[in-house]
């Protein structure tokens, strides 16, 4: 009787440890790392940890991706007229467009608007002040044979002038990606 008392308990404990072991996993961030061991997107051999994360979790807390490198699956909405070296993506929430910068030597086809892709990249975390702004606004100024997209890019500037002055720190931090590689998925 002893010994299966003692076996329940033993039963008991480890059934236990399961629920808490899976109540700990639950709980964690919703970022998933994962160890990507397969010709991966650009068809080369990797063998190294990735965090695979919605846009809508990276929006929420983005300075906890800073520096690392991640994928995230989303649908293109915007591919930069001006060579291809940006595009916007969402997720489930329209509102919530993450910037995706160009690797080297790689442009995105206009074409991509509207396709569903998985962006494989490393987090940039920018600080950009009113120097910035305004630098970027002369480039903006280069683009006049697009009158309608230099508009709505002074428009941005002018937003963002505002916000830098809101943040009382003369400054407001900027997360985009910078693409390693991409897949039309």
């Amino acid at each position: 009787n002893k010994n299966k008392e003692h076996t329940t308990l033993l039963v008991m404990q480890k059934i236990l440890g399961i629920i808490v072991s899976i109540l700990v996993l639950a709980s964690c961030e919703n970022a998933k790392r994962e160890v990507v061991e397969s010709q991966e997107m650009d068809g080369k051999e990797h063998s190294e940890e990735v965090i695979a994360v919605s846009v809508s979790d990276f929006m929420g807390n983005p300075e906890q991706f800073a520096g690392k490198e991640i994928t995230l699956k989303g649908t293109v909405v915007h591919v930069c007229k001006h060579g291809g070296k940006r595009l916007h993506m969402i997720g489930v929430d329209p509102d919530q467009q993450l910037k995706v910068e160009s690797g080297e030597n790689q442009n995105f086809e206009r074409e991509l608007e509207g396709s569903d892709v998985l962006i494989r990249g490393i987090v940039l975390e920018e600080k950009v002040d009113v120097a910035h702004v305004e630098k970027r606004m002369e480039e903006v100024d280069g683009h006049a044979d697009d009158p309608e997209h230099q508009a709505e890019q002074k428009e941005n500037m002018q937003k963002m002038k505002k916000k830098i002055a809101e943040s009382g720190e003369g400054f407001v931090t900027r997360y985009t990606i910078q693409c390693k590689n991409y897949q039309v998925l």
